[in-house]
């Protein structure tokens, strides 16, 4: 079998295909009205908003009922309800240019707070984390800070509209203007800086995910399971039963009422695990119930996943693969398998390992690195560290 077909074979079980959601944070934000054409500066926060029976909304809050807005010939008009907004936005002659403040919001967590100006009317906007609108690699921008995250943009940072078109946002001045005026989508890499101080660069969607899960102590596999290409509801191949309860960073346990809140969790690393039970729905639609992380990993294994580092264990699983490989070196044992529950095993010889392999209850999820081989063509003995170094021994297997 040719090394192409050989790795195929091996690999496929690490592959795993998530349909891509829709950008429902971007499509179903309601712009009620354009920004009209004056001289007068106008906050534009004014025209991105709409009705609503609570308070007027703005993507993860709403301005509480009432509250006033000024013209450009300083009148102010109560709001009071849906209707009294509605009436103002209708009015041809009139240019609506900002809010009275101080300002009472409420976000859809049900936490309150009071905005004292315009500025902090437009950071609160600006760091509401998107739900959706991922697909082809796109992220939409949102300012990422210490007031939602464990990491922190770096400017300058690049941008990118529905059109295409590019900007570079400078500061966080010049960011929030941009976020406030137009959907921007981020252009990576980007940089982000962690709160110890240390910065990371972050090359695709993918890696920004990984990148803000980890401040709640996520590992990057984990990342494999939590479905954010299908808007946070599937874990793998199967659908999230909603409401559910989580642990958060506090050890407290919450409930999540639907894939939105579950989206706010993760991205600000505040998820830490499931509460147990949990109950998920599979292809057939019949419920599952897990009672434990170990029953979900295994349950997992049913849609083609397999839980670990990456390079661990596609390491772990081709030099279990035996017949393939006897002709091409001999494992070195003894070598350290992991399990879910942090436990280890030293396994001793090929049959131990292939033990270990078959048994869905106990299914290791990575490896102790380096593991060395013997190949067989010249008794030599290779050091194996990560992928890399497993493909070039295996090129000597053809």
């Amino acid at each position: 079998m040719k090394l192409i077909n050989k790795l195929a074979f091996l690999l496929i079980a690490f592959v795993f295909v998530l349909s891509s959601c829709t950008k429902e944070n971007i499509d179903d934000k309601e712009i009620v009205i354009e920004e009209p054409e004056t001289e007068v500066e106008v906050n534009p926060l004014v025209a991105r908003s709409s009705g609503g029976d609570e308070g007027l909304m703005l993507d993860c809050f709403s301005i509480d009922y009432p509250f006033d807005l000024i013209d450009q010939d300083d009148v102010t008009y109560t709001v009071a309800s849906e209707d009294d907004f509605i009436s103002l936005m209708e009015d041809q002659d009139l240019i609506l240019v900002d809010f009275v403040y101080p300002l009472n919001i409420t976000y859809d967590d049900d936490e309150t707070d009071v905005l004292a100006d315009e500025e902090a009317l437009v950071n609160a906007f600006t760091s509401c984390i998107p739900d959706g609108g991922w697909e082809d690699g796109d992220f939409p921008a949102y300012n990422v800070n210490d007031e939602n995250s464990c990491y922190s943009l770096v400017f300058p940072i690049d941008l990118e509209d529905t059109d295409g078109t590019q900007v570079t946002a400078n500061d966080e001045d010049e960011f929030n203007a941009l976020l406030s005026e137009d959907l921007y989508f981020f252009v990576f890499p980007i940089n982000l800086v962690h709160e110890d101080g240390t910065q990371v660069s972050v090359n695709a969607s993918e890696e920004l995910f990984e990148t803000l899960f980890s401040c709640g102590g996520w590992e990057p596999y984990d990342s494999t399971f939590t479905g954010w290409e299908d808007g946070f509801e599937y874990i793998g191949c199967y659908m999230i039963a909603f409401p559910l309860d989580v642990v958060n960073s506090d050890g407290d346990v919450a409930t999540v009422n639907n894939h939105e809140e579950l989206c706010d969790l993760m991205l600000q690393g505040e998820f830490v695990d499931y509460a147990y039970p949990l109950t998920l729905i599979d292809e057939d639609g019949e419920e599952v119930v897990v009672n434990t992380e170990e029953e979900l990993f295994t349950a997992l294994q049913e849609c083609g996943i397999f839980i670990g580092t990456e390079e661990g264990l596609i390491i772990l699983f081709t030099l279990a693969s035996g017949g393939y490989y006897d002709d091409c070196y001999t494992i070195n044992y003894p070598i350290e398998i992991i399990f879910v529950d942090g436990s280890s095993m030293s396994i001793n010889s090929q049959e131990e390992l292939e033990t270990s392999m078959s048994n869905p209850d106990v299914f290791p999820i990575d490896m102790e690195l380096p593991v060395s081989v013997t190949l067989v063509a010249d008794g030599s003995t290779v050091e194996i560290n990560n992928v890399e170094d497993l493909f070039q021994v295996l090129e000597t297997c053809q």
